[in-house]
């Protein structure tokens, strides 16, 4: 029984942490965008090593915005910040895990949204 308490509270949980997502991102759009622009360029290009301190900070600072209660902030930020607990060796890992993140929350978006089409 104790499980099922447990799960329910992480399920209610990551909903309101999906909420604070979506108005984070009503709130800082331009945000939003530019982490998901530095995740998909580290993805799928090299990421020099004298650049991956300027990169991987302003990230940080993206993620920040978003936000303490929001899906960026907890696990993204320790992990991609560089003066906390980041390793430059995880970081297309990380980005990668973010994006599925990102993935996510948009696919939870779209389900919620209330649009008909008028014909």
């Amino acid at each position: 029984m104790k499980k099922t308490q447990t799960i329910t509270g992480l399920i209610q949980k990551r909903e309101q942490s999906l909420i604070s997502s979506r108005e984070a991102i009503k709130r800082h759009p331009a945000a939003f965008d530019e982490i998901k622009t530095i995740v998909n360029r580290v993805i799928q290009q090299p990421v020099e090593i004298d650049e991956y301190f300027s990169i991987a900070n302003r990230l940080a600072r993206l993620l920040e915005t978003m936000g303490p209660e929001t899906i960026f902030c907890h696990y993204y930020l320790e992990n991609i910040d560089p003066a906390r607990h980041c390793q430059a060796r995880f970081f297309r890992y990380i980005c990668m895990d973010l994006k599925g993140q990102i993935s996510e929350l948009n696919h939870w978006r779209q389900k919620r949204r209330c649009i008909h089409l008028v014909t």
